[in-house]
């Protein structure tokens, strides 16, 4: 037997899927492997969130020097050009 899951919405009688988001969030993701890296936005999507793939650290720079970055960052621990906690340590301490 496989498990069964039950898709659960915030209000009750609201589908997920015919709710017309407005104001996405935005979700950065660094990931070096492209398979991960996929799955990870296909999730994201399908929650209603907005993605931003980066393959590597270089790319994370670049997209928070924008005018207006992501309001979420998942970063993978080990990039290439910089790594994840080299990503952390850089936002921490400019701020």
């Amino acid at each position: 037997m496989s498990p069964r899951f039950a898709r659960v919405s915030a209000r009750p009688g609201v589908n997920p899927q015919r709710t017309k988001r407005v104001n996405l969030m935005r979700i950065l993701v660094a990931e070096d492997d492209a398979m991960q890296r996929e799955i990870v936005d296909a999730h994201l999507r399908s929650w209603g969130y907005e993605p931003t793939l980066c393959e590597h650290g270089g790319q994370v720079c670049d997209a928070l020097a924008a005018d207006d970055p992501p309001s979420l960052l998942l970063l993978d621990w080990n990039m290439p050009v910089v790594d994840g906690l080299e990503l952390c340590r850089r936002i921490r301490d400019s701020e």
